[in-house]
């Protein structure tokens, strides 16, 4: 189900109300909702290019990237790759594992990623990670236990970063949750009129223990 309402009218609109998604465009019906606002009003054309209407930022400073699942890994490599264009990354439930069943390399996937962050050279990047208990279990790995790795390789090597590891599945209730603390934290700070930012993990992040497990499901002793 994908749902969408105004704060103003308190109205609501679903669309296949009674299907169930593992992901749903939490983010997508709203913001389309608004842009269709703004045709009826005779204020924006559907057939207009947002590309050369606005003048886009090209620093990665001023530029971030995110999503959820398959999105979660694809924004994450595009930062790591690309630094200078990306450095700012939001990732819930990302798939840093061998997504594809037809993979016969290893290093197909996301799963090198938490090796690699240990390993080779820092970035700099500012990183939100997000991921539920009950995420997905499948040939291709473990959807929690990669973001958990990938969680302390990122503090390991000093990262400015966050992780929530909530109890949810994979669906969008648990960074829709997240999503007004997690711009304000991807933001702090930002000044328009800078380029670039070394970002360093925060003080109290340094004093923290790396990220433990405990079995939530079952007796394990």
């Amino acid at each position: 189900m994908q749902r969408a309402g105004s704060v103003e009218t308190e109205r609501t609109a679903l669309l296949n109300a009674t299907d169930h998604y593992p992901i749903a465009g939490t983010y997508k019906i709203p913001l389309a909702v608004k842009l269709l606002d703004r045709v009826d009003a005779g204020e924006e054309r559907p057939d207009r290019m947002v590309e050369g209407s606005y003048q886009l930022r090209k620093d990665g400073y001023s530029r971030a990237n995110g999503g959820p699942s398959n999105g979660g890994i694809c924004e994450f490599d595009t930062a790591w790759h690309s630094p200078n264009e990306f450095s700012r990354v939001y990732s819930h439930a990302g798939a840093f594992t061998v997504v594809a069943e037809t993979s016969t390399e290893e290093s197909d996937g996301g799963h090198p990623y938490s090796l690699g962050v240990r390993r080779e050279a820092r970035k700099n990047l500012r990183v939100w990670l997000s991921i539920g208990t009950y995420d997905y279990e499948f040939p291709g790995g473990s959807f929690p236990v990669q973001n958990f790795q990938l969680a302390n390789s990122l503090q390991l090597r000093g990262y400015d970063f966050q992780f929530r590891f909530g109890e949810g599945m994979h669906t969008s209730g648990h960074p829709s949750l997240d999503l007004p603390e997690m711009f304000a934290w991807l933001w702090c700070g930002y000044d328009s009129s800078k380029t670039h930012q070394e970002f360093e993990m925060e003080e109290a992040e340094k004093s923290q223990p790396f990220f433990r497990v405990k079995i939530a499901n079952r007796n394990s002793w």
